[in-house]
């Protein structure tokens, strides 16, 4: 009993010198980069995507246009450029005269120092790139072009230092 009261007050002195090390902001910090990996890793960006996807063939049908299909290359293409642009931390359209995509859109969200994520905001990101979109000329008209069938939507998330969240939308 002695020893196994022994091992435990050892064990339990090393965590504590661990953490006794950080400052309690850095505590804070810490917690709070853990809890928002567990929403992150859990929260579905593929379906914000196609929610997105949805929002803006809702929009075009109320306006008397044609759905847009889903392109996988597109979807693929969108994805990768949304992690380009969040990991940069760059906002840029991307050359699209390299390539046959005709429009596209930029949706980026951002938030400096550390909180606590939800799924509640996060699920509103779909939402809030919409309205964006509807109140810039620009990025209304490319949702609204009469001469594309095709759409791609990709989303990418970072929480490493801040918030930082973009959202890019192809049409062909």
């Amino acid at each position: 009993m002695k020893i196994l009261f022994i091992v435990f007050l050892f064990s339990s002195l090393y965590v504590f010198s661990q953490t006794a090390k950080l400052t309690p902001q850095q505590e804070m910090v810490m917690l709070i980069k853990q809890e928002n990996s567990k929403v992150l890793n859990s929260f579905n960006l593929d379906s914000t995507s196609i929610e997105t996807i949805k929002l803006v063939n809702k929009y075009r049908k109320s306006k008397g246009l044609n759905e847009l299909s889903i392109d996988s290359s597109l979807m693929v293409y969108s994805k990768e450029y949304s992690e380009v642009l969040t990991l940069s931390n760059k906002t840029k359209h991307s050359d699209i005269e390299l390539t046959s995509i005709k429009a596209e859109n930029l949706y980026k969200e951002s938030g400096f120092g550390m909180f606590l994520l939800n799924y509640k905001d996060l699920s509103k990101i779909p939402s809030n790139a919409i309205l964006s979109w509807k109140d810039s000329d620009g990025h209304n008209k490319n949702m609204l072009s009469p001469n594309v069938t095709k759409i791609g939507i990709g989303v990418y998330i970072s929480n490493n230092n801040g918030y930082r969240m973009n959202m890019v939308m192809v049409v062909f």
